[in-house]
């Protein structure tokens, strides 16, 4: 007998909710279990949607992601991006994707272009490169120390 359906209130009933989908998600179409785990799948995609924060994914990250899953090297951004010297400043964070570049992604690689248009996180510089003017200037002022 399967148990009545109903909103997911507590990460117990979304636990619940899960194993009932897991359970469902082979069943052929057009069938009650089939209507069933599209009414669950509706209830978890809300509830996740209200309790969980999902941040948009960088789009240097998704390029980056994308080349290691299909084995893609520089040169072979490079080439869809028609300059070498541009996907090396992309994949180093010297430069944001632009809209081009993203425009040519998505058709070549056949990407969402919604995910590659967005703000990069920006390139880490080392913490001994920032405080290395600091220390130059402590060694002039204090030659002897």
């Amino acid at each position: 007998m399967t148990s009545e359906i109903k909103a997911i209130h507590t990460d117990s009933e979304y636990d619940a909710t899960l194993a009932q989908l897991e359970e469902l998600l082979d069943a052929p179409e057009g069938t009650p279990e089939a209507a069933r785990a599209e009414v669950l799948a509706i209830l978890v995609e809300a509830y996740e949607a209200e309790h969980y924060l999902i941040l948009p994914a960088d789009p240097v990250d998704v390029i980056e992601f994308y080349m290691d899953q299909n084995n893609l090297t520089r040169t072979d951004l490079g080439a869809v991006l028609n300059s070498r010297p541009r996907a090396t400043e992309i994949l180093n964070r010297t430069r944001g994707v632009p809209l081009s570049a993203a425009r040519a992604l998505s058709k070549a690689w056949d990407l969402p272009l919604e995910i590659l248009i967005g703000k990069s996180a920006p390139r880490q510089t080392p913490r001994r490169a920032r405080s290395a003017p600091h220390k130059a200037r402590h060694r002039a002022a204090h030659p002897h120390v």
